[in-house]
């Protein structure tokens, strides 16, 4: 059994949370008992995730999408209320970290997906508020387009989507999530190929015109892998429990 403030004290700063500028209220939202046995790790909050949580006798859920983002003001539907309403009458703790989790170089996103993708990690880029949360790597293994569909349903059971423009496959940027749109920050740093999970509807057009392969493997499959990884972390520290709850979503 393990305090439930030495868990949050440990990946608040594991992540370093004070350091991003971020809307999505980092670190715990929603306060329950103290003692914790058992951990749920999910990539996204819901009533679904939650109940599965109460099912498996989980104590505390850490999720990259929390209930809040930045201030509430009013709780003015059901299903909001209902969100909530859920955890208190089981005294649960819910936790939720998002850029931190993204741009951490380590076990974040985007390290992750380009360690598990086989690519080598160069360096971070693309700067969000000072600091920067997406990976440029580059292809050393010669993995082609159509290996690089295998790896991503095997690993991360995706069916991407692939916008091939270029014959190169060579310099990759990787942001993880809802990202298309900062394909320009890829080409700023000469990238032949850009992955991300989803994108905006213009974002194929300005890829396609700027000769850049644009990859799309979906935001919930893209940003599995650092939760994962940080529910290992935990089981390693305090010798505790955790259960990643998979709740498969394409987009």
């Amino acid at each position: 059994m393990t305090n439930r403030d030495q868990i949050i004290f440990f990946i608040n700063n594991f992540l370093n949370i004070s350091s991003y500028k971020d809307n999505s209220s980092n670190g715990l939202q929603i306060i329950g008992k103290n003692d914790v046995k058992k951990i749920a790790l999910g990539v996204s909050y819901s009533l679904e995730f939650l109940e599965k949580s109460i099912e498996l006798n989980c104590d505390i859920m850490i999720v990259h999408h929390g209930l809040f983002w930045g201030k509430i003001d009013r709780i003015d539907n059901s299903i909001l209320k209902e969100r909530i309403k859920k955890v208190f009458d089981h005294d649960l703790n819910l936790a939720a970290y998002h850029l931190p989790l993204d741009g951490n170089e380590e076990i974040g996103n985007n390290v992750s997906l380009c360690n598990e993708l086989g690519f080598k990690f160069d360096k971070m880029f693309c700067d969000y508020e000072g600091k920067k949360i997406g990976t440029l790597c580059t292809n050393i293994n010669n993995i082609n387009f159509k290996d690089l569909k295998k790896i991503m349903k095997n690993k991360f059971d995706s069916e991407p989507i692939i916008f091939k423009n270029n014959e190169n496959f060579k310099k990759i940027g990787i942001i993880s999530g809802a990202a298309g749109s900062l394909v320009i920050d890829a080409l700023k740093e000469n990238c032949d190929t850009f992955i991300t999970g989803e994108t905006k509807e213009g974002s194929p057009a300005l890829a396609k015109e700027a000769g850049i392969n644009i990859i799309y493997m979906g935001h919930y499959n893209s940003e599995k892998i650092g939760i994962i990884k940080l529910g290992k972390i935990l089981q390693k520290e305090f010798n505790i429990e955790t259960e990643f709850i998979d709740i498969p979503n394409s987009i």
